[in-house]
């Protein structure tokens, strides 16, 4: 009697690149009624070129989703893929196998600074100095890695940096330093996430200096601003920043007034700059004509 049944075989939309083909991540569903077994995955028909037998690992009992690659098949077809133990059939399947769109997929590491909100303001700084630790790791254990693969964060603020470095080991503020002039940690503008509304010109200016100073003394390149969680923003932010030479501006803007369905205006006219709930950029202008770009996603 055959324990393994192939209940299922889902091809999903991403890609793994091995060897320097593409392989496609298909979800398969397999029901065990036995125990625990290896098992392993053939195409008996429709892969082009041929593709070997590929392993799909123990498989537990009862039913469960596995994922496997397979070479991409960039046609509409009928492929049969058979599940074995050993030499031994134990089930089959044929699917119309459609062929995916190729999507290049940018992950962004979102970091944010909720003092007060998550604890104490003095416990979050130090929550903030061991993640700049672990930050630190991960962008050591992927300095062998391909280019666009190394690993790379955005500090929202210079508020916990600045405690960082002012408290750290010498060893890892060093290779902070490093990073950042790498361009594979970017410190940003703002020291944090001011209600600039309350904020006159000279409060602005300011909110640039603890970034800047650390810039200067460390050599870091200091080119764009976030601003998190504070629904709204100061129309002279924008002359400000783009004044100290800043390019670009994120913003994550919460619409806590419309919570619960309420209909209010949001922070921009809709029908000219862009609508309330997709993300989107565009060129933030200031009183004096001074310009970022702006970069909008609803937080």
């Amino acid at each position: 009697m055959d324990t393994l049944h192939l209940k299922g075989v889902k091809p999903t939309v991403l890609f793994v690149s091995r060897d320097g083909r593409l392989d496609q991540i298909v979800e398969i569903t397999v029901e065990n009624r036995g125990g625990p077994v290896e098992a392993r995955m053939k195409i008996l028909k429709g892969a082009r070129p041929y593709v070997p037998e590929i392993p799909v690992g123990p498989i537990e009992p009862g039913e469960r989703e596995y994922h496997i690659a397979v070479p991409e098949i960039g046609e509409e077809t009928s492929v049969e893929f058979a599940l074995l133990i050993g030499d031994k059939l134990q089930d089959r399947r044929s699917i119309t196998w459609k062929s995916k769109r190729h999507w290049e997929v940018y992950l962004v590491h979102i970091s944010h600074h909720d003092l007060g909100y998550t604890d104490l303001p003095k416990d979050v700084l130090r929550e903030h100095d061991g993640f700049m630790d672990e930050i630190l790791r991960f962008c050591d254990e992927t300095e062998d890695w391909p280019k666009e693969s190394k690993f790379r964060y955005t500090i929202e603020g210079s508020w916990s940096v600045s405690h960082f470095v002012e408290e750290g080991p010498e060893d890892l503020v060093e290779k902070f330093v490093r990073y950042a002039r790498e361009g594979r940690i970017e410190l940003t503008a703002l020291f944090g996430n001011e209600t600039t509304e309350l904020c006159g010109h000279e409060e602005l200016v300011r909110l640039l200096y603890p970034s800047f100073r650390l810039g200067r003394r460390y050599g870091i390149p200091i080119r764009s601003a976030e601003v998190d969680d504070i629904p709204g923003l100061s129309w002279g932010l924008a002359t400000v920043l783009a004044g100290a030479g800043v390019k670009y501006l994120a913003a994550g803007l919460p619409d806590y007034f419309r919570w619960r369905g309420r209909k209010v205006h949001f922070i921009w006219d809709e029908s000219e700059v862009l609508p309330r709930d997709l993300p989107g950029v565009f060129w933030w202008e200031g009183p004096d004509g001074g310009k970022v770009l702006f970069w909008y996603c609803q937080f």
